[in-house]
């Protein structure tokens, strides 16, 4: 994977019945515990959070990989420090194509859809899942709603308004990571 402070360092790996494993350093707690235990983000927090993830993001569509699964479950927090785990559904041109996955709610829902043919994975796919993170961190009840009431898949899609505070700027460019066609 790209070098970036956002990546974990491996100490060690090692195969067990057809699984890999890889041992990586503590980097903290994942943002879905963080939002279990306190709630929403502080916008001016949740700005330092998205613009490291955004950052690694960018070091990996340079490299030209997508990473595919992106959500509160797969980026950890320590302090300040944001590292982005579970990237084995990440995509690359010269690899095997892959089936429909992601986190629902985190990921296009076209790109879950197994009934669709899967499109070539793109950068729109890491933008949505970042648009979706950054509402989650500023607005988590639907997705905690989600979550603690085990909710039919579809629900993930559903979103809590954004608070009162959140600056019409970050609102506008959540909507656009949002929408369909991607951050044009």
């Amino acid at each position: 994977y790209p070098l970036h402070s956002a990546y974990p360092k491996i100490l060690d790996e090692f195969t067990c019945d057809n699984h890999e494993f890889i041992i990586i350093e503590d980097r903290g707690k994942s943002l879905k515990e963080l939002i279990f235990e306190k709630g929403k983000f502080s916008v001016s927090l949740s700005v330092q959070i998205i613009q490291q993830i955004a950052e690694a993001v960018h070091v990996a569509h340079q490299k030209n990989i997508i990473l595919r699964d992106l959500s509160p479950n797969n980026i950890l927090l320590n302090g300040k420090q944001v590292t982005l785990i579970d990237l084995e559904y990440s995509y690359r041109p010269d690899g095997p194509p892959l089936s429909s996955i992601g986190t629902p709610g985190f990921s296009l829902k076209e790109q879950m859809n197994p009934r669709i043919t899967p499109e070539i994975p793109s950068a729109t796919n890491d933008i949505y899942s970042i648009g979706a993170i950054w509402h989650t961190l500023l607005s988590p009840d639907s997705y905690i709603k989600f979550i603690t009431q085990k909710m039919d898949k579809s629900k993930a899609w559903e979103r809590s308004d954004l608070p009162k505070e959140c600056p019409d700027e970050i609102r506008r460019i959540i909507e656009r990571c949002l929408c369909k066609n991607g951050y044009r």
